[in-house]
């Protein structure tokens, strides 16, 4: 998936879980251990105060508050450590920050922030809230134009490509067509040599015969013109 598709699913995941879309209100106790939760939390980007009014300034971030004692922010927990492992393998990161804030931990902060459920997930553009829903759907409506405008852009150079391809098929089909035409055109021009050979050689032959046969009638009309010139001599003595 590209990165504009996880920023859309993100938004998504924002649109049902943040900006005051809790739980069911009520803080219960946690059915995990206290020892699964510090598990689990030495995986997960941990925001303080501090490190959040020292760096929220700077870029997106989509920060989820949870406590240890709600049911309900420990199961998302599990989906947030996912969440946080497959942006950084895709280096969604690198134009989105993540983190956690414990509000057992930052119980002031929380508060300050008007943490009242949890989970609670918010999206903050240089510590500015998406405080309602037209926020958060003008959020998911950028990043749709911008992900259309892409895929558009990607359809296009699949055209171009294509296209491309097609062309180079056609040169290939052009190259053999022209390949065979000429081999046509050599073996024709070979027959024709052949046939020329042929009747030349014909030719040479019969003239060849013609003139054996003059020579022939030529030494037999020597002989028959000495026969008669000793007939003529015998008469000629008588």
């Amino acid at each position: 998936m590209t990165l504009l598709t996880k920023y859309i699913l993100i938004t998504v995941l924002i649109l049902f879980n943040a900006l005051c879309i809790k739980g069911n209100g009520s803080d219960v106790e946690d059915n995990f251990s206290e020892s699964q939760s510090i598990d689990i939390n030495k995986y997960l980007k941990m925001l303080s105060p501090e490190e959040f009014k020292q760096n929220g300034q700077y870029g997106l971030w989509f920060i989820f508050f949870g406590s240890n004692a709600s049911v309900k922010s420990e199961t998302f927990t599990y989906m947030w450590l996912e969440i946080q492992n497959q942006a950084d393998k895709e280096n969604i990161t690198s134009n989105i920050n993540l983190g956690m804030v414990e509000c057992t931990r930052y119980y002031v902060f929380c508060k300050e922030n008007n943490i009242e459920y949890f989970p609670t997930l918010l999206l903050e553009d240089e510590l500015k809230d998406y405080e309602n829903s037209d926020d958060v759907l003008d959020f998911i409506r950028n990043k749709i134009e911008v992900f259309s405008k892409n895929r558009q852009k990607e359809k296009v150079e699949e055209i171009v490509e294509e296209i491309g391809k097609e062309k180079a098929e056609e040169k290939v089909e052009e190259k053999v067509e022209e390949k065979g035409e000429e081999k046509v055109e050599e073996e024709e021009e070979r027959i024709e040599e052949k046939v020329e050979e042929k009747v030349e050689e014909k030719v040479e032959e019969k003239v060849e015969e013609k003139e054996e046969e003059k020579v022939e009638e030529k030494v037999e009309e020597k002989e028959e013109e000495k026969v008669e010139e000793k007939e003529e001599e015998k008469v000629e003595e008588k």
